[in-house]
């Protein structure tokens, strides 16, 4: 699937409507139970500081930029173990994000 392609797929879905489908996809390759709660407590807690935060819900509207606030400003408010678990739930951005 083409980039463009996703991002027009999941435009105008709140990222918040995804964590079923994530749930699912992780199930499917075979996540653990506890691992997959972990996951979508972090997708829940991105969208929650994106929406406290004004920044997109849409799903195909979060970028690059979007995530790094977010762990930036989990590093200043939690552990860093916290963080390595926050940023699984970049996983559940609908494309892949180039963090090159």
């Amino acid at each position: 699937m083409s980039t463009n392609h996703a991002l027009n797929q999941n435009a105008g879905i709140p990222l918040i409507d995804l964590l079923d489908d994530w749930r699912v996809h992780l199930r499917a390759k075979g996540r653990r139970p506890l691992t997959i709660d972990s996951y979508l407590a972090a997708g829940r807690t991105l969208c929650t500081y994106l929406e406290a935060n004004g920044m997109p819900a849409d799903a195909a509207a979060i970028t690059r930029e979007h995530l790094e606030h977010f762990l930036g400003d989990e590093h200043e408010r939690v552990s860093a173990t916290t963080v390595a678990k926050d940023l699984s739930c970049t996983g559940l951005v609908p494309w892949r994000v180039d963090w090159g």
